[in-house]
Parts: structure tokens; sequence; C-alpha cells
């Protein structure tokens, strides 16, 4: 039976938000927080596999719509209950393949992929987060290296025998970490959070993601603990 997936460091007690690429965070959904216990009082779900899509907590503009704002996932239980129960109106059921589908639109549309922690609940986690800066105050606070989130632990790498210098790239960095310089793409390691969302924007196969030793380490859902 599958169990809550914790995390194998202290981050949890720190920080609520780890950045992730979309490959990880597919694999993610698919063996996601499936708890033993029921949730609290009538749940609204019931069901271990239940996944829920919900607008963003966190808003930066009273004037993001909804079908913007609706960039979060929630699955098993309790907290596909509470997440329907504490968003009225505002959430609603999804199987896993719209959920999957949502992460590859999402990511198409430049937003990056962060998992949503929480010390109150032990450092497990129960939802991902799907946000750019217009949708969420997380990912526009200082250009998302306010005090929520954690870097994926990689960094963006540019091959100069491939970059034509387009720039089309650069429009997706939610973080300001890229430029043109020389008719070539340069990578500010002090902003790069390693989110990954510019490595499938390049049409020339130019950019991938390396390990970055100076952030923390990647989560790698294989390498998640089971208890």
């Amino acid at each position: 039976m599958k169990k809550r997936l914790n995390f194998e460091d202290d981050v949890a007690e720190k920080l609520h938000g780890k950045l992730i690429p979309t490959k990880e965070a597919i694999k993610l959904l698919k063996a996601m927080v499936i708890s033993d216990e029921p949730a609290p009082g009538n749940p609204v779900c019931g069901d271990r596999n239940c996944i829920v899509l919900f607008e963003s907590l966190c808003p930066t503009s009273e004037k993001t719509s909804s079908s913007m704002a609706e960039v979060c996932i929630c699955a098993g239980e309790p907290y596909a209950s509470r997440a329907i129960n504490d968003n009225l109106g505002k959430s609603r059921r999804i199987n896993e393949e719209e959920a999957i589908r949502i992460l590859e639109t999402k990511n198409a549309k430049g937003h990056v992929h962060y998992i949503y922690f929480k010390e109150c609940e032990s450092g497990k986690f129960y939802a991902i987060c799907n946000c750019c800066q217009d949708c969420c105050a997380t990912v526009g606070s200082e250009h998302g290296k306010g005090p929520k989130l954690i870097p994926a632990g990689y960094i963006a790498v540019v091959d100069p025998n491939k970059c034509i210098g387009c720039g089309q790239c650069m429009e997706y960095c939610p973080f300001g970490a890229m430029n043109l310089r020389d008719k070539r793409m340069r990578i500010n390691p002090r902003k790069c959070m390693g989110c990954g969302v510019c490595t499938n924007k390049c049409r020339k196969e130019a950019l991938r993601l390396a390990r970055n030793k100076k952030h923390p380490a990647p989560l790698l859902v294989d390498k998640l603990k089971n208890k």
C-alpha cells in the first residue's frame, strides 16, 4: 500500500515550497500523497486517489481570472477533501490524465512547479502549485527568491555551439536569470533557480539543466522515503 512521501532532510521546518522540473512533477503526481487515514468529518472525496485542482491562495492581483488562478493540484486524503472544503466554488475534482495535462500546459506557458509542504504537516507535502508571477505572489516576490521557495538544485546551461541568440527562452524565465550578450544567451547563476522552464522553449535544444551544488539537492521522487 502506498504511503505518504516524506523529505529526507529538514527543509520542511524552514520553508514550504521547493521547485521541481516538469518531469519530476509528473512522477511525483503519480506517486502522490496517499494517506491511510480518512479525512476528518464527512470527506467530500472519500477516495484515496482523489485529485483536486484549486485556485491559488496567493494571487498577485484581485483581477487575476479564475482560469489563470486555477494552478494548484492536491491529491490523496485528507488533503483533497480539505482543499475542496476550504475552496468552495474555487476547486474541482480532476483525473490523473487531466492533472498531467495541466502540468504540461502550465509549463508550456512558462509556469514553474513547486511542491507545497508545511511544518504543521510533519514535513509532508500534499500539493503541487504551477505558478507564474501574474498568478502567484510566491513566484512574483523578489523574482521567486523570497522566503518561500527552495531552488530546484539545478542551473540552466547553454550550449554555445547550438545557441543562435534568438532570445525566445529568455521571455519565459520567471526569475530574470537570462540575458543576451554578444548574440549568445547568458545565465546568471545568482538568479537561476533551476526550474527548467527555459529548457524546452529552445528550438535548437541549446539548453539543459545541470546540478547546481551551491543549492540544496534536487527533489528526486525515486529517492524519497516511504514512511
